[in-house]
């Protein structure tokens, strides 16, 4: 590692510790300048071989590091785990949001379910992030839901619904992008609006008459449509004896009930041409008292006002089985008597 000179190895000149110690009872040398001269010489050969040695581990230690013991803890350091490459995606059901309509007295329930979707994040903390976001989510559905509900009557919450779904668009426009610590996720709002129940009872007078009215609406379709059927039968029966008429050669009691036979047929299909005219003016006129009743105010403007009156009441249903019978029965009987048989 070091080198020595010559000069080491000379007599005299040993460096040693316990060179310079003499035997028991010999006098101390005398310090002449050559001997003060070759300790400083002895010194400057210690001092510099030192500074060898100190260089030289100085260089090792510093490729060591290099080659060894840097790749070494690099290998050991914790790494990240790659990212995944799918895209995970939760749905959250909200409690439901109350927002008031334009009396500021009822409201809307505004029901809504989250879609939250993420491809950067890990499965691990894709819950928490969702956690965060959500209450954001959920503020601004509802300055959405109220701001489209401001203006709309209570009972109308179809047009509320139909506003919100326009409503997502321009900053708004779905999906809503979120954003934290380098992690980005969407949400797609589902929304469906309710009445509120305090409303949902006062409407429900209404909705029973309505249905019951639409009831007896479709009752009368369907006498209209069997008294049109029975007068299209007469007049085939009618056009079936105009195309067979008696001849000179048939009996007089013959001739007699074909002609009775053709006289009364005439007068059924009159009776049932009457009937299918009855039913249709009849038919007509309750369905524009149908389309009157449903344009009641129900919510008036002034708290004060009294409730509004409902309206006329709706006409009790005809029953089919109290109604007269015709004086002429089914076709179907009589078609099979022939005249004179």
């Amino acid at each position: 590692m070091t080198e020595t000179s010559d000069a080491d190895d000379a007599p005299g000149t040993d460096d040693s510790p316990g060179a310079d110690e003499k035997a028991p009872g010999a006098s101390a040398p005398s310090r002449t300048p050559s001997t003060e001269k070759t300790s400083e010489d002895r010194r400057r050969r210690w001092l510099d071989r030192t500074q060898r040695v100190r260089d030289t581990v100085q260089t090792r230690s510093k490729e060591l590091w290099k080659t060894t013991i840097r790749p070494r803890l690099a290998e050991l350091q914790w790494r990240e785990e790659p990212r995944p490459t799918v895209k995970l995606v939760d749905q959250r059901v909200l409690p439901p949001l109350l927002v008031l309509s334009q009396d500021q007295v009822y409201g809307f329930v505004i029901r809504a379910t989250f879609t939250w979707s993420c491809t950067t994040t890990h499965p691990e903390s894709f819950d928490w992030y969702i956690d965060y976001f959500q209450p954001k989510a959920m503020e601004r559905l509802r300055r959405i839901a109220s701001g489209c509900a401001r203006d709309v009557p209570p009972q109308h919450a179809r047009k509320v619904e139909t506003a919100v779904q326009a409503a997502f668009a321009g900053d708004d426009k779905l999906p809503w992008p979120y954003q934290h610590g380098g992690e980005a996720f969407e949400c797609e709002p589902e929304v469906l609006v309710e009445l509120d129940e305090r409303v949902r009872r006062i409407l429900q007078p209404y909705a029973d008459r309505r249905i019951a009215q639409e009831r007896e609406r479709d009752l009368e379709q369907q006498r209209m449509e069997q008294a049109e059927e029975l007068h299209r039968r007469w007049m085939r029966i009618l056009d079936d004896l105009a195309a067979r008429p008696p001849t000179a050669d048939m009996p007089d009691a013959v001739r007699e009930e074909y002609t009775r036979y053709r006289r009364e047929s005439k007068a059924k299909g009159k009776a049932a041409e009457r009937r299918a005219e009855e039913l249709r003016r009849k038919r007509k006129g309750k369905e524009s008292s149908v389309d009157q009743s449903m344009l009641l105010e129900l919510f008036p403007q002034q708290p004060s006002a009294s409730r509004p009156h409902p309206g006329p009441e709706p006409q009790p249903a005809s029953d089919p089985a109290s109604e007269k019978p015709s004086p002429h029965g089914d076709p179907a009987s009589e078609t099979g008597r022939a005249p004179g048989g």
